[in-house]
Formats: structure tokens, C-alpha cells, sequence
């Protein structure tokens, strides 16, 4: 079904509201009652910050997510106004540029900020922002909210360190640390150490970053981070589709195996002649 309603004083000022919401760095649900009184429709729109109570408390918060309940004259529809995806990215080594543009290309918004070097991808980091900066202006420069990634690649040590001092209690998805096991280990402990009564969730460090398919060069490298930073935006486990015992998607009960027609097979070229 479609409802269609005229451009109202009211979806103005919850355009408004939505967009406010945007610029501040907060996320939303939208709640749509579409309801039949008297053979009419009357549609009523609310704006809540918080997960409305009737959500179940596990639902999933991305752009993805809408929940629709019916009755028979009521149909209630919840959506979530998340933010758009972000990667951010610190460093100026040769990983940097291929992350950027597989970020590019799936739609996230895209930073990279170093304090040298980055000049040498200047033409492979088109239509990338690029900010120059250090760690002490970083929080100042580089702006961060609950639906990014921070990727620390610089390769060096308490470059890396230092952002991660400023960024390990942000409200992020992700944060991925390069180099080995160990590297993440030290940087955690050295933050331990200087910091003993600082809380944070160490569910959104990954360290070694990326997924295990075989990477070797840059190239091979970034596909496995930006895959890896994927799943954790879409709150997936990044498993084999060969594994998954359901559909890949909610599908309707009702729909039935498209049958085979040998006629769809064939595929015709015309030529002019």
C-alpha cells in the first residue's frame, strides 16, 4: 500500500527536526500510525532520540532497520535515522589509499587525516577529505560519531598510541589497530598503564584489523579491513553464506520457487545490418 499525503507545516518542521538531528551527530527512530477512522486516514509522525519501549531491546540500530506492526485499522511503522557510515582513516602508508576508495565506492563518508605524507596519494585520494593534523588537534579537526571507524594505520607506535588515548571512549563501531597481535596488546596495556581508572568497551578494538582471506599487498589488505568494518556496521559475523541454515533475507511465507522457463535461457543479439 502507499500513502500519500501533501508537503504539510507539520513534515516541514519534522524535516527540520531530522535534520538538526543530522548536524548534531544524533541518531533517531521515526514512528509512522497510519490509522482508519470513519473510512479516512489519519497519519500521525513522532520523533523519539531513544529506542521506543515496544522495540525489542535487541533490535538492530542501522539504516537498515524498519519494523512494521498491523492491526486492522492500525498499521504502526518504526524506522531508525541513523547517521551516515564514516571511516576514518589515520595514517599515510600505502594501505591508506585502497581503504579509502573501497569506502568510497560502498558510500561511506571518508577521512583521512595524517601529520605527514599524504600529499604522495593526492591524486589517488580524490574526492576523499584530507585533513592535516597532529594528535593533539585530532578531536578538534576530525569529527567522530557512533556510526564510524577509526582505522589506525600509521605504523608508527605512539603515533597510533596517541590517537587511540583520545578516541578509546568515543561512541564508535570500530576501531582497528595495524600490525600484529602484539602490537595491540602493548598499545592497550601502555594505555592500561598511564590510565588505571579509565573504563572502556574493548569489544570495538580489533587488533590485528581485517579479515583472514589470504591478504598480502595493500590491495588484498584493505579489501579484508574494509569487509571486516562491514560486517561490524551491519552487525554480522562475516561467515561463509555456505554456512547460514536461513535465507539471506526476510522473505515473505507466501512466496513460492520461481519456475524454470527454458525461453529465459536464451539470450537473442540482434544485429543491424
Amino acid at each position: 500500500d502507499i500513502v500519500i499525503q501533501p508537503v504539510s507545516d507539520e513534515v516541514v518542521q519534522m524535516s527540520k527536526t531530522i535534520i538538526d538531528l543530522f548536524e548534531k551527530n544524533k541518531t533517531a527512530y521515526l514512528t509512522t500510525q497510519i490509522q482508519l477512522v470513519k473510512d479516512k486516514l489519519n497519519v500521525i509522525r513522532k520523533i523519539n532520540t531513544s529506542k521506543p519501549s515496544n522495540l525489542p531491546p535487541d533490535s538492530v540500530e542501522n539504516e537498515n532497520f524498519c519494523q512494521v506492526e498491523k492491526s486492522e485499522f492500525e498499521i504502526n511503522l518504526y524506522e531508525f535515522i541513523g547517521l551516515q557510515r564514516k571511516i576514518v582513516i589515520w595514517g599515510s602508508g600505502p594501505d591508506v589509499a585502497p581503504v579509502a576508495t573501497f569506502a568510497k565506492q560502498l558510500g561511506w563518508e571518508t577521512v583521512v587525516a595524517s601529520d605527514c605524507g599524504l600529499e604522495r596519494h593526492a591524486t589517488d585520494l580524490a574526492g576523499v577529505e584530507i585533513i592535516q593534523t597532529n594528535f593533539e588537534d585530532f578531536e578538534k579537526k576530525v569529527q567522530i560519531h557512533r556510526s564510524a571507524a577509526v582505522l589506525l594505520v600509521s605504523h608508527g607506535f605512539y603515533k597510533d598510541y596517541f590517537i587511540l588515548e583520545r578516541i578509546i571512549q568515543k561512541d564508535v563501531k570500530y576501531i582497528g589497530i595495524m600490525g600484529p597481535k602484539r602490537r595491540g596488546e602493548r598499545m592497550i596495556n601502555e594505555f592500561k598503564k598511564r590510565n588505571p581508572k579509565v573504563t572502556f568497551d574493548e569489544n570495538i578494538l580489533f587488533y590485528p584489523v581485517g579479515l583472514d582471506i589470504g591478504s598480502d599487498n595493500p590491495t588484498e589488505i584493505a579489501l579484508s579491513i574494509v569487509a571486516e568494518v562491514q560486517s561490524i556496521f551491519s552487525n554480522k559475523n562475516a561467515a561463509p553464506l555456505k554456512q547460514k541454515t536461513t535465507r539471506i533475507h526476510p522473505a515473505n511465507s507466501d512466496e513460492t520457487m520461481e519456475e524454470f522457463n527454458p525461453n529465459d535461457s536464451v539470450c537473442t543479439i540482434n544485429y543491424m545490418q
